[in-house]
């Protein structure tokens, strides 16, 4: 498909869309991969997510790898790490949560561990409240950061709280 526009999809199994996505609430359950950028008004995905350039979204709800090219942005994001590490660039937030799978899952996330580490990987995340586990980043800049065990971030800039888990490294953290 060249592009895709939508109020409401649910995309079950798998699809490539070579351009955009549009819809107001998009589902993915499956392996989705977009060509070029994904927006939307709720997006929810289950499975593997590939968007090769901007995902845009009020809100976004991942459970599985989730790979984005360019920024991430969301007024909410909460991910659920499991299967392969995800990749993205850029993360523009409101409120970020990342969270490694729980052990209710966790005979699906043995069946996918042999994929990879669970890990989110990125450049620069950006927002308001922000609690990571399992994440590996550059630059983490917030009002109130929470680092969880398993993270390794280069540089945390907060503006009102901070807090680490002693199972976390932090190579340098500053104020606003």
């Amino acid at each position: 498909m060249q592009q895709l526009s939508a109020e409401s999809m649910i995309i079950n199994g798998s699809c490539k869309v070579k351009g955009d996505v549009h819809g107001e609430r998009i589902q993915s359950d499956g392996q989705t991969k977009v060509f070029g950028a994904m927006h939307g008004d709720s997006i929810s995905s289950s499975g593997m997510l590939v968007v090769e350039k901007d995902l845009e979204s009020e809100e976004l709800a991942v459970n599985g790898p989730l790979k984005v090219g360019g920024l991430c942005s969301a007024d909410r994001i909460e991910m659920v790490l499991s299967g392969m590490t995800s990749r993205i660039k850029e993360i523009g937030c409101g409120t970020l949560t990342v969270r490694r799978q729980t052990a209710a899952t966790a005979l699906f996330a043995s069946l996918l561990s042999a994929m990879g580490k669970r890990r989110l990987i990125v450049d620069t995340i950006e927002g308001d409240d922000i609690y990571l586990e399992d994440t590996e980043a550059n630059v983490v800049r917030g009002d109130r950061v929470k680092i969880g065990p398993g993270c390794m971030i280069g540089r945390v800039i907060y503006r009102s709280d901070y807090q680490k888990d002693d199972k976390a490294e932090v190579q340098t953290s500053l104020t606003m």
